[in-house]
């Protein structure tokens, strides 16, 4: 698949791989999207959602609209989702004002014990089930030269790191955009929304909560600068062994970074591979700086490889 957009020059970011993900952009042109299975952080798109459930505020809520359907004067219209649908609608046809108050009454207490914090688990794992199965992701960096992704994500420093530039619109099923770190997982819905589920007056979005869970990392992860792309597919069948590929125009690859530690034998080959495919690319190689704690990167030419 491939996208003939508009190139912004300024619009670069970076991406850590190691020898052999550097060998497949530049020589096949295709960004590779995988699944959140293969992500080291554990909480990385399979962390909970927090509800913003206030107790106190829980109870008058429910009851009040509650009251409101049973004393309609019209047949509620409630959405399939509502966990007791039935139960509101029978008793919405009694006559008995006082039997629909005691009925009332005596609902709230075990409703809300038995079924609110159920309904929150059960969304959280049905997001996280429907991410690991039909998402896939693309991550960069607006930086290449932090030394932990550098350890992370290029082999101990043996790959690279690419600079391209993304399409103004990605392949993605969301707007390409910045991962938000937080200290605490993102809240899925207020209490007003949990009392509207439950009684079948509003239906959260999967595809909603899916996005949060993407699009969220804790906020120990945040000199990563980091920015996503997602892809869904209907089926998981559509990806093969958890990953999906998508074309790249070898315009929107300006440069690769050499780590520290890349063999001459990598080396060799990926400047074969930008002769014969990108000539415009560029070529840099890390260093030491010999004063600070921080990588520096040299420009190459074609003679400097491989001696």
């Amino acid at each position: 698949m491939k996208n003939n957009s508009k190139i912004d020059m300024d619009n670069y970011f970076y991406k850590y791989t190691d020898t052999e993900g550097a060998k497949k952009i530049l020589g096949n042109l295709q960004l590779l999207y995988t699944s959140p299975k293969e992500f080291d952080d554990p909480f990385d798109c399979k962390l909970g959602l927090r509800s913003d459930y206030d107790h106190e505020k829980f109870g008058p809520l429910f009851l009040g609209k509650l009251f409101l359907l049973l004393f309609s004067k019209h047949r509620p219209e409630l959405l399939e989702s509502s966990v007791r649908k039935n139960e509101i609608l029978e008793m919405w046809e009694k006559d008995s004002n006082e039997e629909k108050i005691q009925w009332l009454k005596e609902l709230r207490t075990s409703w809300e014990r038995e079924e609110v914090l159920s309904q929150v688990e059960g969304r959280n794992e049905n997001a996280i089930n429907l991410i690991m199965s039909k998402y896939r992701v693309f991550c960069v960096s607006k930086i290449h030269n932090d030394l932990l992704m550098w350890a992370h994500y290029t082999d101990g420093h043996k790959g690279a790191v690419i600079k391209l530039i993304m399409p103004e619109n990605p392949p993605g099923c969301w707007r390409f955009k910045e991962v938000t770190y937080a200290d605490e997982f993102p809240i899925h819905n207020t209490t007003d929304q949990m009392v509207d589920s439950m009684l079948g007056l509003w239906c959260p979005n999967p595809e909603e909560t899916a996005k949060k869970l993407l699009f969220t990392k804790s906020d120990h992860w945040q000199y990563e600068q980091e920015w996503r792309d997602i892809t869904k597919f209907g089926t998981p069948d559509n990806f093969g062994e958890g990953k999906h590929c998508f074309e790249i125009e070898k315009e929107r690859i300006l440069a690769v970074y050499f780590g520290l530690e890349m063999k001459n034998k990598d080396r060799e080959e990926i400047m074969e591979i930008k002769n014969k495919k990108i000539p415009h690319l560029e070529v840099y190689e890390a260093e030491k700086d010999k004063n600070k704690f921080k990588l520096k990167f040299k420009r190459l030419d074609e003679s400097a490889i491989g001696g």
